[in-house]
């Protein structure tokens, strides 16, 4: 007849909902699209996992929180500290740097005992035209890729699970120079996935964005072991 107070220590939700893509051959690029799109290849990839959506503000506070590592900061979707705005926990988290979105996947592989890391361009792609409608939010912002961006990187990749170029070609934006790294999925008002999955972007490695976010691949065991 005694109560009892018990104590539920709550876990976060750390791992993302995610969808499967299975091995298999595809094919990316566009033979009637920009120059950087030709000329449409074929390639291989091992299994993998993608993330349904970016990388919400709710999961990346965890990071910041946890890490120390400064918060996104910009106008209009940044965070105000070290906390997003209210009513944007599901938002994806933007005006993040590449090197941002590496070491949140890092983090979350050493939190989660999984292995997560950024798509590469390929898998960004297939995963696109693949899934369609479920592969959500694809339009909100862009995303980064683990790629490096070279405009001829179709002519000369190799065709199974192609990892990008090994460096970066310097390329020129808004006064900047120098090598950066591949952006999918176009920004705000950009039309339909459709239309635009095999449109490629770049941005620097170190720079943010307020149209600029990421979302994660999870890697299968199996596929690791093959690699």
């Amino acid at each position: 007849g005694e109560t009892l107070e018990v104590v539920v220590d709550l876990q976060p939700r750390l791992n993302p909902a995610m969808l499967a893509v299975p091995a298999g051959e595809y094919r990316r690029g566009n033979d009637r699209g920009a120059p950087d799109q030709r000329p449409s290849q074929r390639v291989y990839l091992s299994a993998f996992e993608i993330s349904t959506s970016e990388i919400p503000n709710s999961i990346y506070k965890l990071f910041v929180d946890e890490t120390g590592r400064a918060a996104p900061k910009g106008v209009s979707w940044g965070w105000a500290g070290d906390n997003f705005l209210p009513g944007r926990a599901e938002r994806p988290v933007v005006f993040v740097s590449w090197d941002d979105a590496t070491a949140f996947c890092a983090w979350l592989s050493a939190r989660t005992g999984l292995s997560y890391r950024l798509p590469t361009e390929a898998e960004w792609e297939v995963a696109a035209r693949l899934l369609g409608d479920r592969y959500d939010s694809v339009g909100s912002v862009w995303e980064w890729c683990l790629d490096w961006y070279d405009p001829r990187a179709y002519r000369k990749e190799r065709e199974k699970d192609p990892p990008g170029p090994a460096l970066g070609v310097p390329v020129k934006l808004a006064g900047v120079e120098g090598p950066a790294r591949v952006v999918r999925g176009g920004g705000y008002g950009r039309g339909n996935l459709v239309s635009r999955v095999a449109v490629r972007g770049f941005y620097f490695a170190d720079q943010v964005r307020a149209d600029l976010g990421f979302r994660v691949v999870r890697e299968l065991a199996a596929s690791r072991s093959q690699n």
